[in-house]
């Protein structure tokens, strides 16, 4: 005690990032002295909270959102984790002008795949060029600081939600495709016996293990149950029953290279402007597009093929300027996350799975939102769309993990039978 105040715990991380981190702050057009906001950080701290403590509460998530906001505060009461965030660097952004859509490539073929809604690229016919912009945002070897303080008990949660963030997950738009990925350069606190810098590449399957367990038996402290497999969940817990991580060891010494490994799988190669024969790509009904292109107003479109929605929505179809989401919801997260760990100059891809269902009261009922021009001028029309049963997000997921393990990744953590 000092002057009749209690001293709280506090951790403190020096962070750079792997992958271009894309945020903004309150002001969504600017992000000129934003960083990494504590009030977005918090955020992904109960995301990350959530999919590691729900793994023991399961389905009851009245108690899981109460011990939640014990810890991270609610509008009836304060959180009990201090966060304080700083940065180093000013952001950056792209702008060229390029006469075909190959120049217009910055990254590379996948990458800026995965990246679509972070770059803006359109052609100015009056020109002859092509104009491309990207949001801002902060290269690859930022640096952060991050400090957290709080009691014990409630430090430990945020700890490990924030481990599994930095080694799980990413900061930032496009978060879920690689964008913002973060490595650890120094710490100072107790970490409650986490792990936050892996020094060897051919020691992280075991780093990655063994923190999961550690962060695990956190929650299970924490939450005061034991794990009981259930039936899938109604959201994205990292469970060795419903979520999968792999990694793929490459001889890349780029993040680039290690984000077109994931590309190459996920959506296949460029034919041209089209990609085939990736996981992804394969879910795909192109048929369904063309009866998009050809549809008018109140037109029934339906397809027993289009399976993409189920990873995630909305899908775009930027040829036909039109978009497919829920009837009742404009998104739904990817069930799975991308990223990139760099470890002593080695960068290795990794892929982490979760199944859940797909959307708890989800009926089945979608709509393509689409522009059209005609003589009164450019307009939108809605149009139904019938693809198949949520029952096939279950399939597709174990798909997934069969899928691979067939195209030599590694499994690190977790299975899906």
């Amino acid at each position: 005690m000092k002057g009749g105040l209690k001293i709280m715990n506090e951790i403190i991380l020096e962070l750079e990032t792997v992958t271009p981190l894309f945020i903004a702050g309150a002001d969504q057009r600017n992000i000129e002295n934003e960083g990494l906001r504590a009030p977005s950080l918090r955020g992904l701290l109960r995301w990350w909270f959530r999919a590691l403590a729900g793994v023991f509460t399961q389905n009851d998530i009245t108690f899981l959102k109460k011990v939640e906001n014990e810890i991270f505060g609610s509008t009836n009461s304060k959180s009990k984790i201090s966060i304080r965030t700083s940065g180093e660097n000013s952001p950056s952004q792209i702008t060229k002008e390029c006469r075909s859509w190959d120049e217009a490539i910055v990254w590379s073929d996948h990458v800026d795949y995965l990246f679509f809604s972070c770059l803006d690229k359109r052609r100015d016919r009056r020109r002859g060029i092509i104009k491309v912009i990207s949001r801002p945002y902060y290269p690859e070897g930022s640096q952060f600081r991050i400090s957290l303080s709080g009691s014990e008990n409630e430090l430990k949660a945020a700890i490990a939600s924030l481990w599994a963030l930095i080694h799980l997950g990413g900061v930032g738009f496009r978060a879920r495709r690689g964008c913002g990925c973060l490595k650890v350069k120094d710490v100072r606190g107790d970490t409650f016996g986490l792990n936050f810098i892996c020094k060897n590449p051919d020691e992280l399957e075991e780093f990655l293990r063994n923190n999961i367990e550690t962060a695990l038996k956190i929650m299970r402290e924490l939450c005061n149950v034991r794990y009981k497999p259930t039936s899938i969940p109604k959201y994205a817990v990292l469970s060795p029953n419903h979520s999968s991580l792999f990694i793929k060891k490459i001889s890349g010494k780029d993040w680039v290279s290690a984000l077109d490994e994931i590309g190459m799988w996920y959506i296949g190669q460029r034919r041209g402007r089209k990609f085939v024969g990736g996981f992804r790509m394969n879910l795909a009904d192109y048929s369904l597009s063309h009866a998009i292109r050809d549809a008018h107003r109140n037109d029934y479109i339906a397809s027993n093929k289009e399976r993409r929605p189920y990873l995630g929505l909305p899908v775009t179809y930027a040829t036909y300027r039109a978009t497919l989401k829920g009837e009742k919801f404009d998104r739904r997260s990817s069930q799975l996350m991308f990223g990139v760990y760099e470890i002593n100059g080695s960068f290795i891809p990794r892929i982490l799975i979760f199944r859940s269902t797909f959307l708890p009261e989800f009926k089945g009922n979608f709509v393509v939102e689409k522009k059209v021009r005609d003589c009164k001028g450019e307009r939108k029309i809605i149009l139904n769309a019938a693809l198949p049963d949520s029952s096939v997000c279950s399939e597709i997921t174990k798909d997934c993990y069969e899928n691979l393990k067939a195209s030599n990744w590694q499994v690190v953590w977790g299975l899906i039978k």
